[in-house]
């Protein structure tokens, strides 16, 4: 086995999909993925190419939404039997080693755990006969880009998951039983094709229990809003526009008591959708989003000149911008890819320096309108800063936050707005929504926990 080798096509090169550093793995369906970095700088999406002949052609470059984004680094991957584990610095600096874990062949990484929270590297996985798992990185230092020394880990499944190993089905949507739509060849698409159309329907079958159920959707600029039920009755409104580049991305529906039998997937508005996807086990990690000033995909100068500055220390990830004090005029806008609807909370990170603004005002757009919050920058910097907000997402991937409008001082935007979801049961579904959570700079958004998390039993309702 393996004792000669057949040299195959290149995979294509593009300027607008810069793949380097890569690795490469087999789906069940005998496809093989390259996933590689994304050029050099910055916080960015992986980008993926697929080969459905063995590597003798290869499918354009894609934008690869499952990992989410983090500064561009070399990553690595292995397969753990049905498992797919992907380690990198997740974060926008190189710091914060983790390694996630998914049960969909890379569509998407359900768990995750953090194996060094300081400066972090180039990393590589393998795996020993008896499941063991190894993770070899670069970690300590003080240079941004060679690490003090390299340094070994190993661990097994059960603290990977914490305990919360799970099964997982798909099942591709490009089925002769949907209603609606038609079937069109993508070798970056799950077996190779997807289903294309408005108003689509597509059956499934379940035994009976509770799942998480989750699509997997193509993303472009030209998307649109699509909302998704299941059984007729609406589970959330999905915008996957995609400013930078095009691929396909998971999105969660929500988790879903379903009886044993066939069951429908509605998608209301132009869709191109390549798989459903049903797992069982403990709740998933909730989505901790982070929209980053080096992002191309998720920020954006709308008006007059923001400095980038990368001197000095303080800032979350590898810069930040700053504008000084003026009418309130000069503008930028965040944009957090949020993964599932949801209630959010959102908070951003500063540096703290003198001379900074007292007044800087933030727009942040959601479901329910928008909310405009001051924020004065001449405290609370080195940490994310709520902005006070309880966001409710109803269009994953859709969000946008305007900020750094100043009267007086600095502002400094720098880095990403962090938003975290927030999980509640269905039988305490609250009326008043808690202060957010503490996060970090830039921009953060991340899912706040009202009573305990939701255990399978329980049903998460979103607004």
């Amino acid at each position: 086995m393996n004792r000669s080798w057949q040299r195959g096509t290149p995979a294509p090169l593009d300027p607008a999909y810069p793949i380097n550093e890569s690795r490469v793995y087999q789906r069940k369906d005998g496809s093989v993925v390259i996933n590689g970095r994304w050029g050099a700088g910055g916080t960015r999406y992986r980008i993926t190419s697929t080969s459905t002949d063995g590597g003798q052609t290869w499918s354009p470059p894609v934008v690869d939404g499952a990992t989410g984004q983090f500064v561009a680094v070399d990553a690595g991957m292995v397969q753990l039997g049905d498992r797919l584990l992907f380690s990198r610095p997740d974060s926008s600096a190189r710091a914060n080693m983790t390694v996630s874990i998914s049960y969909d062949e890379g569509a998407s990484y359900r768990y995750s755990r953090v194996v060094n929270p300081g400066p972090s590297y180039y990393s590589d996985l393998g795996v020993l006969s008896d499941g063991t798992v190894l993770l070899v990185y670069g970690r300590d230092g003080t240079l941004p880009s060679f690490p003090e020394r390299i340094t070994a880990a190993r661990f097994d499944l059960a603290w990977l998951t914490n305990g919360r190993d799970s099964t997982s089905s798909s099942q591709e949507l490009a089925s002769a039983d949907a209603r609606g739509g038609t079937v069109v060849s993508d070798a970056n698409a799950m077996g190779g094709k997807a289903l294309r159309g408005d108003n689509v329907e597509v059956p499934f079958d379940v035994a009976a229990g509770t799942y998480d159920v989750a699509v997997r959707l193509q993303r472009r600029s030209g998307s649109v809003q699509v909302r998704v039920s299941v059984d007729g009755l609406a589970q959330g409104l999905i915008d996957p526009k995609l400013t930078v580049g095009q691929g396909y991305q998971v999105y969660r529906v929500g988790t879903l008591p379903l009886t044993a039998g066939r069951h429908w997937l509605r998608f209301t508005g132009a869709v191109v959708a390549d798989q459903l996807t049903l797992t069982s086990g403990p709740p998933a990690d909730p989505p901790n989003v982070v929209a980053d000033n080096d992002s191309v995909a998720s920020f954006e100068v709308v008006s007059d000149t923001w400095d980038r500055i990368t001197t000095g220390t303080g800032y979350f990830g590898q810069s930040e911008r700053v504008h000084a004090g003026g009418s309130g005029t000069a503008k930028v806008r965040f944009r957090p890819d949020v993964p599932m609807s949801g209630i959010y909370s959102a908070a951003v990170w500063y540096r703290a320096a003198a001379g900074q603004a007292s007044n800087a005002s933030f727009v942040v757009h959601h479901a329910g309108g928008q909310s405009a919050v001051k924020v004065d920058q001449r405290s609370g910097g080195g940490h994310w800063v709520p902005l006070g907000c309880a966001l409710a997402s109803r269009n994953p991937g859709g969000g946008h936050i305007p900020g750094g409008r100043l009267v007086h001082g600095t502002p400094q935007p720098r880095h990403q707005r962090h938003i975290h979801r927030r999980h509640h049961s269905s039988h305490r579904r609250p009326t008043q929504p808690r202060q957010p959570m503490g996060l970090t700079r830039h921009l953060l958004v991340v899912p706040r926990h009202h009573g305990r998390l939701v255990r399978r039993s329980q049903r998460v309702r979103r607004r």
